[in-house]
């Protein structure tokens, strides 16, 4: 029996952001969809919860939320670990590997920010992607990219042949397409959620609900934005005139989301870059019409389901926004449309064609 380590040293369980999702599914699902497979899960001190079960736990004496304590142990320490595990493929699923590994393995780059929008990096994060990303490049491991239009940034910056890049699509949680079922009747309000980095373009929201009609009583939900993120949008919803009609809110517990996006007339995502874009995925299942920006990942994955807008005009978002509202079948038409879609997404997919990855690289026997 093969034995395939996953590093998840750097998943917190306190922490629900897109590349964390991912890691936790994968790891739940990979041991269900291939049994024939001795999976091994490397975790943080008392992170156990993050492995799925099937898997055996390996746990490192290292806090995940330390971030710069556990990324200075995952380069000095971690490939000796790796190494006396006796592992026939290692998958770093978390953007990052040692630098001094040479072993057999794969890893995930969950996004392209550091090529396409860089000005939302701190000089510090930009200079270690850099560095580990071009050890990737000169290494033969295989990459994993969350889609086509991902795969592209990456082959062109980082000079990467398309044999070594494989894309597969992130799934949505099953709770979402049960919040969907349980809809009787929707709130008069539009969500954005997430963290509000500065490639998620929040702020032209704010400017769509002042190009809004006098008769569209629809409110704005930011779910997710505190602190100076927090003021700033305040200070802004004052200056266009619609802090009445504008709710800037913090982040709420990740269990209550599938029924507070269901519930909602739609969701707006207007990202100038994204590497996939799950929230959206996760309204669709909802049965929640969305509203997103025009950009090649999301023509990719979610074009034929969703309304797409221009990234800096604000009138053709509202003049849709007011069009949903005022033609309610619409809203239902499009929901049931996406959520159909949706559910073809599913974590069971992408751990069956992660394993399949495995399977073709252990067989090639060139892995190092």
């Amino acid at each position: 029996m093969k034995r395939v380590g996953l590093v998840l040293s750097a998943i917190d369980p306190r922490r629900t952001g897109g590349a964390e999702t991912y890691c936790r599914k994968l790891a739940a699902t990979l041991p269900r969809v291939d049994p024939q497979t001795h999976y091994l899960a490397f975790v943080g001190r008392g992170c156990a919860a993050v492995a799925g079960d099937g898997m055996e736990v390996i746990e490192l004496p290292i806090d995940p939320a330390c971030r710069y304590r556990r990324i200075l142990w995952e380069q000095t320490t971690l490939p000796k670990v790796l190494r006396r595990a006796g592992l026939d493929l290692v998958h770093f699923p978390y953007n990052t590997i040692p630098f001094r590994w040479r072993g057999p393995g794969v890893v995930t780059i969950h996004d392209a920010q550091r090529f396409v929008s860089p000005a939302g990096m701190s000089g510090v994060e930009l200079a270690y992607r850099a560095w580990i990303e071009a050890r990737i490049a000169r290494s033969s491991l295989s990459v994993v990219s969350p889609s086509h239009s991902d795969e592209t940034l990456l082959a062109r910056h980082l000079g990467l042949k398309a044999e070594r890049i494989c894309v597969v699509y992130h799934g949505m949680d099953e709770k979402f397409l049960d919040a969907g079922a349980r809809v009787i009747q929707r709130r008069p309000e539009v969500i954005w959620f997430g963290r509000p980095y500065l490639r998620k373009n929040v702020a032209l929201l704010v400017r769509v609900w002042a190009e809004l009609p006098e008769h569209v009583l629809v409110r704005l939900r930011l779910i997710g934005v505190s602190g100076e993120d927090a003021r700033a949008l305040v200070k802004m919803a004052g200056k266009w005139g619609v802090s009445q009609r504008v709710s800037i809110e913090p982040a709420c517990a990740h269990e209550q989301l599938p029924a507070l996006i269901a519930g909602a007339m739609a969701v707006c995502y207007p990202s100038r870059y994204e590497s996939f874009g799950l929230p959206v995925l996760e309204a669709l299942a909802a049965g929640t019409p969305v509203l997103c920006s025009d950009i090649s990942t999301f023509r990719e994955l979610f074009g034929q389901v969703s309304w797409l807008g221009p990234l800096d005009d604000p009138k053709p978002w509202a003049q849709f926004i007011a069009h949903l509202h005022d033609s309610p079948e619409q809203i239902e038409r499009r929901g049931q449309t996406g959520r159909a879609y949706a559910a073809t997404f599913t974590w069971e997919r992408c751990a069956r064609q992660t394993a399949e990855l495995y399977r073709n690289l252990l067989a090639a026997g060139h892995l190092a």
